[in-house]
């Protein structure tokens, strides 16, 4: 199967699917802390590890965040964005 190249056609194949709710980046020293099942995502830095994490939980917690942010997800109408995205960078290499 040939990937897609167009990155204009990939661009137009896109689209954008708000989730709801307000979620934030917070810093934690202590993991243990926070109910993983709260995290979606998390990742170690050398200050501590950083946690995404909805913004209501993370008041709940009283964990200090700088910014606000939505999470939009970014679907592909009938096609495998993946496979089309790695078509068209090889050929631009």
């Amino acid at each position: 199967m040939t990937g897609e190249t167009n990155l204009s056609m990939l661009i137009k194949g896109m689209k954008p699917i708000l989730n709801e709710g307000d979620y934030v980046f917070c810093s934690v020293k202590d993991l243990t802390k926070i109910p993983r099942k709260d995290t979606l995502c998390e990742f170690k830095e050398k200050e501590g590890t950083t946690i995404v994490i909805g913004k209501g939980k993370a008041d709940e917690l009283h964990l200090n965040y700088d910014f606000v942010a939505s999470w939009i997800l970014i679907t592909m109408a009938q096609m495998d964005f993946i496979h089309h995205l790695k078509e068209a960078k090889k050929r631009q290499i």
